[in-house]
Order: structure tokens, then sequence, then C-alpha cells
């Protein structure tokens, strides 16, 4: 971190890993809401448990 931070002329270390957590932070909502529409919603799956074996049902 020490090396990104002097190479982006940061003061300090704490600013760029701040600066950086709200980016990965948004990068990583915005990859779930785009893999949420990329998933079928229209099938129903429900796992159920018989004997102990489970098994997946539509």
């Amino acid at each position: 971190m020490k090396v990104v931070s002097d190479i982006l002329g940061h003061a300090n270390e704490s600013f760029t890993a701040d600066v950086y957590a709200v980016v990965a932070e948004e990068l990583a909502e915005d990859a779930a809401v785009k893999l949420a529409n990329f998933v079928p919603h229209t099938v129903s799956a429900k796992w159920s448990h018989n004997d102990g074996d489970a098994e997946l049902s539509a």
C-alpha cells in the first residue's frame, strides 16, 4: 500500500486505503447487481431433505 500511496502522491497510506475501499465496495455492489440481473428468476428451486439426502426440486 505504501508504494501505491507514494506513486499516487497521497499524503499517507490510510488515505489511499480509504479511497480504494470505497471504490472496491462500489465495484462489488455493481457486480452484484449485474450478476442478479443475469441469473434467471423464473424457476424457483427448493432444497428438500429426505433421510439425510438433499435433493434439488424445481
